[in-house]
C-alpha cells in the first residue's frame, strides 16, 4: 500500500495487527494498540511491538520472532500521513 491507501484503511479503526511482505520477501509487521489517525503525531505505548515471521531473522527456526522495544514507550507509533 501506499500511505493514502494504509490510512484509507486503518485510520480510526482502532488497535490492530499489520501484516506486510517486503520486497525482498520478509515478512514482518506490528502491532498498535492505540490505532491510527493521520494527524501527523507520534504516540507512545509499551504495549506496541514488531514482529517477523520466519525465515533466516527467526533464531532456531522458531515460526516468528516479536522484536524487543528499546528506549521506552516514546515513539512507538508515528502516525504521519505522508508516509504510513
Amino acid at each position: 500500500y501506499d500511505p493514502v491507501t494504509f490510512h484509507s484503511k486503518v485510520d480510526k479503526q482502532g488497535g490492530a495487527i499489520v501484516f506486510c511482505t517486503t520486497r525482498a520477501g520478509i515478512q514482518c509487521g506490528g502491532y498498535n494498540p492505540k490505532g491510527w489517525v493521520g494527524y501527523g503525531e507520534a504516540r507512545g505505548s509499551i504495549a506496541a511491538f514488531l514482529y517477523i515471521l520466519g525465515g533466516k531473522y527467526a533464531a532456531a527456526g522458531a515460526p516468528a520472532i516479536k522484536l524487543r522495544k528499546v528506549g521506552g514507550p516514546g515513539l512507538a507509533q508515528m502516525d504521519l500521513p505522508e508516509s504510513g
